[in-house]
């Protein structure tokens, strides 16, 4: 088992290095509960960010789009 082989180790180094590492292994442990946190029974389909038509109703275009503008008519 890994601990008893820490124990030891631990038990050679400064009161300060063992506060240091107790520290660390607090600071792990909560991120490990941050990034997996308890996942209920039901399953829940994520809701797609993008794709084909996520943007559609939410821009208009006007129906001379296409036409030339009238600052660029003399030049052409």
């Amino acid at each position: 088992m890994v601990q008893p082989a820490l124990l030891e180790k631990l038990e050679d180094h400064s009161e300060a290095l063992q506060s240091e590492v107790l520290q660390y292994v607090e600071l792990l442990l909560q991120s490990k509960r941050v990034a997996s946190p308890i996942q209920s029974t039901e399953s829940v389909e994520p809701k797609p960010l993008h794709g084909y038509g996520s943007w559609e109703g939410k821009m208009i275009m006007s129906d001379d789009f296409d036409e030339p503008m009238e600052e660029f008519k003399e030049n052409m």
